[in-house]
């Protein structure tokens, strides 16, 4: 099993801004089937003129996000996404959870 982690976006509160989505994703792939898809997935890369290593979101319209999770989708993976609008947050309360946070993992 390969687990594949990322992170987009600031996880900070940006002041006077109406969303501020940040986000986490887990990619699973089991690691009889990674050889296969990372070649298919060079070969669809390929075919939109991209020849970056690391694809950026923002190079990805509606279209290919479709390509990739039917691509994924054929390849038995677990796809994990988490989002957050840091919009919705103030400091205070951002500050609160990060202090429990850090005393949950010092009392374990």
């Amino acid at each position: 099993m390969r687990i594949y982690i990322d992170e987009s976006g600031t996880f900070q509160i940006l002041p006077q801004r109406d969303y501020s989505i940040s986000l986490v994703a887990a990619l699973v792939i089991p690691a009889s089937r990674e050889k296969e898809l990372f070649y298919e997935f060079i070969r669809l890369r390929d075919k939109w003129g991209i020849s970056a290593v690391e694809i950026k979101g923002r190079e990805l319209n509606e279209d290919r996000f479709a390509q990739v999770i039917a691509l994924l989708a054929s390849h038995d993976v677990l796809l994990e996404f988490l989002a957050i609008d840091m919009a919705w947050h103030n400091e205070d309360d951002l500050t609160d959870f990060k202090q429990r946070q850090a005393n949950q993992l010092l009392e374990s």
